[in-house]
């Protein structure tokens, strides 16, 4: 097992890695139940919007991988558009398909060994670091309850607080760390002043004991 993180060297990890954040799922879900079993297994969970259902295909299939293992982005959307992602004419949504490759390449490819991620749930919001690279969820993982499509996981560290996983009001994060249900994950950049004024409130709060 990871030995759990603490709040030593917090500021670091976001500048090796930058910081994300991530929603549970889609909001017909039980959020409590999928807190429970993120919690419970160490991982966070990603639905892969029907590819497995659809093609019979996983994105663990070298196809979909680079030379150097991460995930190609067009090889991603091609495979979603044929799944998923047409219009009622048939016509390939590319647009949306990009959008939901962006959101596997950043959970699979961009979330490394060590990045700091702010987990939205229902009413608070957790504090963690990946410490594995992805796999494929088995069948019997209690996330697969509330959506079979989790199929994608990462293993993740809480970050603790007194021995209990860090939690806190997100009202008092800045307003672009709030849950933005259309969106599963983000990264804030840096790119921005306000972004890097974001990373600095998130990461005085956390770092404080």
């Amino acid at each position: 097992m990871p030995v759990e993180l603490s709040w030593e060297g917090l500021h670091d990890r976001i500048a090796r890695h930058g910081l994300y954040w991530m929603n549970s799922g889609h909001p017909s879900l039980d959020r409590d139940a999928v807190r429970e079993a993120w919690a419970d297994t160490s991982t966070i969970t990603i639905s892969d919007w029907g590819i497995k259902e659809n093609t019979g295909r996983t994105l663990t299939e070298p196809e979909f991988r680079n030379d150097d293992g991460t995930l190609n982005r067009d090889a991603v959307r091609n495979i979603l558009i044929e799944s998923s992602f047409t219009d009622d004419e048939g016509n390939p949504e590319t647009r949306r398909a990009g959008q939901v490759a962006g959101v596997l390449l950043r959970f699979c490819n961009d979330m490394t060994e060590g990045t700091p991620v702010l987990v939205n749930l229902p009413e608070d919001t957790f504090g963690a670091c990946v410490v594995t690279g992805d796999w494929e969820l088995d069948e019997d993982h209690p996330v697969r309850e509330e959506d079979e499509h989790h199929i994608y996981a990462r293993r993740v560290s809480w970050l603790r607080h007194d021995r209990s996983i860090a939690q806190f009001d997100r009202d008092i994060l800045p307003e672009s760390l709030h849950n933005i249900p259309d969106l599963t994950n983000a990264q804030i950049r840096g790119d921005r002043l306000d972004d890097l004024v974001d990373i600095a409130q998130v990461t005085d709060f956390l770092a404080a004991d």
